[in-house]
């Protein structure tokens, strides 16, 4: 019985990303839909932390699936899930300049660290490379 349980909470699980991956692609192309907006800093960091409020809360789900289920259950889920990420953050730098800037100063060494403990390593590599550009580097 215990195992049933397991086997239908897992697929209600990968349903679940499968339907915040569709949500994601399509704010993806509604955003790719847009072009170039022309707004200030501000507004910018403001959209950049609520953005950075739900790449936490996806990271914390992942970390809850991986430690009820195991990484190699969700390993291809989650690759699915990093490269719709990823697409949608350099939407989101392509119609507001600058904006992968902002979120890569947001990030904390914490955020970077989960991001790689919950195998986003798409995002996590392509926010390195931004830091570094912008030169943050570790522990500063």
């Amino acid at each position: 019985m215990t195992g049933n349980i397991q086997i239908g909470a897992l697929v209600q699980a990968q349903a679940e990303v499968d339907r915040l991956i569709a949500d994601i692609e399509l704010c993806s192309s509604t955003i790719a839909e847009l072009k170039t907006l022309n707004i200030d800093a501000q507004l910018k960091a403001s959209i950049a932390g609520h953005v950075l409020v739900i790449i936490k809360a996806i990271i914390k789900i992942c970390g809850s699936l991986s430690v009820k289920f195991g990484i190699q259950v969700f390993f291809e889920v989650f690759a699915k899930l990093d490269a719709s990420l990823k697409v949608l953050l350099r939407g989101l730098d392509g119609c507001m300049d600058g904006f992968l800037v902002i979120l890569a100063k947001l990030l904390v060494e914490a955020d970077m660290r989960a991001l790689a403990e919950a195998k986003l390593i798409l995002c996590h590599d392509m926010l390195v490379l931004i830091r570094a550009a912008v030169g943050i580097v570790i522990g500063a």
